[in-house]
C-alpha cells in the first residue's frame, strides 16, 4: 500500500477504478474502523455489524464507478453502511418475530391470553376466544 497514506480519496479511488486493486485496500484500511463502529452502534450485535461492514465493502468495491464524487468515498460508504445496518436489522426483527402458521394449532389455541407473546389471529380464528381476550390480542396486532 505504498502511497495510501498520504493520498486523498479521490486518488486511490481513481487508482482502484484504473485497476489497481491495492488501492482499495488502502480505502477500507481508512475507513474500517470508523464505519465498524457506526455499525456496532446501529446493530448492538458484534457478528451482524461485522456481516454489515463485510457487505458494505464488498458493495462499494463492486459499484465503485457509480461513485459520482471520488472526493467524497467515505460519505458516500456511509450511505452504504446505514442501507446494510437497516437491512440487517430488519432481517433479525423478522428472525425473531414468533409466526405462527399452523392451523390448527391456532384453533385450538388456548383461550387464555396470559402469555408474553403476541398472537395474530384473523377474526375466524378468534372467535373462540372470550371478548376480553379478543379485545387485548386486537390491541397487540
Amino acid at each position: 500500500m505504498h502511497g495510501v497514506k498520504g493520498e486523498s480519496d479521490g486518488a486511490l479511488v481513481r487508482r482502484v477504478l484504473a485497476g489497481d486493486r491495492r488501492a482499495y485496500a488502502g480505502l477500507v484500511a481508512r475507513y474500517r474502523d470508523r464505519l465498524g463502529r457506526y455499525a456496532m452502534r446501529m446493530l448492538g450485535n458484534e457478528a451482524d455489524a461485522e456481516e454489515a461492514l463485510q457487505d458494505t465493502f464488498v458493495r462499494g468495491y463492486r459499484s465503485l464507478a457509480r461513485c459520482t464524487d471520488a472526493d467524497r468515498f467515505g460519505a458516500w460508504m456511509f450511505g452504504i453502511l446505514v442501507n446494510r445496518c437497516r437491512t440487517k436489522g430488519a432481517q433479525r426483527a423478522r428472525r425473531q418475530r414468533l409466526v405462527v402458521h399452523d392451523e390448527f394449532a391456532l384453533a385450538h389455541a388456548s383461550p387464555r391470553c396470559s402469555t408474553p407473546r403476541t398472537r395474530t389471529l384473523s377474526g375466524r380464528q378468534s372467535s373462540g376466544l372470550s371478548p376480553s381476550c379478543r379485545r387485548r390480542t386486537a390491541r397487540r396486532s
